[in-house]
């Protein structure tokens, strides 16, 4: 997306390596961060504000990194001054959010301000970060859009019969977004509660995730209807993630419908879904919109002509707006049918291989994820060339200290 456009949605709505422990900062918090393979994993247990604060601990040099090197990097901001002048009003103005939420942020602030001090600024701003900052870190999502290609097998089209869902994620990005990617291990009280997803230091809410019951979100950018309000938002990586800690078992769609119905969001979303089991999966066609429909449609494989075993999701809805040529969603298509005919079912390695023929220059990651299995495969190619395993089952299985 241009700057000029970028500006005129401000005015409109107006890995990483472990953070190096110094003499004195040994605090007990409520998370660890170690590497796997050269990607970053930051456990969190604990209360949503203890995680919080271990998050900020642990990752306040590199919450630095991402303000400075993406939200404020020339090629996402053409200046400081746009930044506090347009930016930040337009978060505090047109977002809301919710207590635990806003306890989140603060915590998270408190962490990464106590690790660091004074040195918790910003040089590009020349100023001490705020709450706002990180509050702003958190719209990221709500400022471009995410061209994502995916899509689900499962049945005859999945070596095992259980679902496989395979993922890119597209979004305008600067080095740090490419190399500073986290695995986020959030232990909660309950299987839904708890997930790994793959984010940004600071972020509290998610993009591709995995809960420990199996079920699977992952967010798109797509042209919703018309604004309907210029304030009352939510937020959409955090509704994700709200939505994600809500599902769990063969009623995971309506648990995610219901998230979906009851927030407001400031920009058009296909949202794809996915579980282990039937309905296996779905694309949640969703912009908050239109009071008859609570703003949300819901697209299933079963209402594809070609009835396979299958869905792809790109960048265009289907129901909620008349569907658009795009040529990732077609070619998805393509390779999906010739699967199918040929009586082929798609391993990680060919799903990695589909989601290349769909790569984009701004795509950050590929993810292959196999619900039943509770396993994410990430290819972050700017981290390590090969895709990474990451053991959801264990990972939530582990213990905090």
């Amino acid at each position: 997306m241009k700057k000029p456009v970028l500006l005129a949605i401000w005015m409109c709505l107006a890995v990483l390596t472990p953070a190096s422990l110094q003499a004195g900062d040994d605090r007990a918090v409520c998370g660890r961060v170690s590497t796997q393979d050269g990607i970053t994993v930051l456990e969190l247990w604990g209360t949503p504000a203890e995680a919080a604060y271990a998050h900020g601990w642990l990752m306040a040099d590199k919450i630095v990194e991402l303000v400075d090197g993406f939200m404020l990097h020339p090629d996402i901001t053409p200046n400081p001054q746009m930044y506090d002048a347009l930016l930040l009003p337009m978060v505090r103005r047109n977002f809301v959010w919710s207590e635990q939420q806003q306890a989140e942020i603060d915590a998270l602030y408190r962490g990464a301000h106590d690790r660091l001090g004074e040195r918790f600024r910003s040089e590009r701003l020349d100023r001490a970060l705020r709450v706002e900052d990180i509050m702003a870190a958190n719209t990221m999502a709500d400022w471009f859009g995410l061209f994502c290609s995916s899509f689900s097998v499962w049945g005859a089209l999945s070596p095992d019969g259980a679902t496989l869902t395979a993922r890119n994620l597209d979004f305008p990005n600067t080095t740090v977004l490419q190399t500073e990617q986290v695995a986020f291990v959030r232990r909660g009280p309950t299987p839904r509660q708890s997930w790994v997803s793959i984010a940004w230091p600071g972020l509290i809410g998610v993009y591709t995730a995995m809960n420990g019951a199996g079920v699977t979100i992952s967010m798109h950018d797509a042209p919703g209807l018309q604004l309907e309000r210029l304030a009352g938002f939510t937020p959409r990586s955090l509704i994700l993630r709200e939505a994600l800690e809500s599902a769990e078992g063969e009623d995971f769609i309506n648990d995610v419908q219901r998230v979906f119905e009851s927030r407001n969001v400031a920009v058009g979303n296909n949202i794809h879904v996915s579980a282990a089991d039937a309905p296996h999966a779905a694309i949640f066609e969703y912009d908050g919109r239109d009071k008859e429909t609570k703003g949300v449609a819901l697209r299933m494989a079963s209402e594809a002509i070609d009835a396979m075993p299958a869905i792809r999701c790109t960048n265009h809805m289907c129901k909620r707006q008349p569907p658009v040529d795009c040529e990732r969603y077609e070619r998805l298509g393509d390779e999906l049918k010739v699967a199918w005919d040929a009586h082929q079912p798609i391993t990680v390695d060919r799903a990695f291989e589909m989601l290349a023929s769909v790569r984009q220059r701004i795509t950050l990651y590929s993810v292959v994820m196999r619900p039943a299995a509770r396993e994410i495969w990430l290819l972050s190619p700017k981290i390590n060339p090969k895709p990474v395993r990451l053991d959801v089952k264990a990972m939530l299985a582990g213990k905090g200290e």
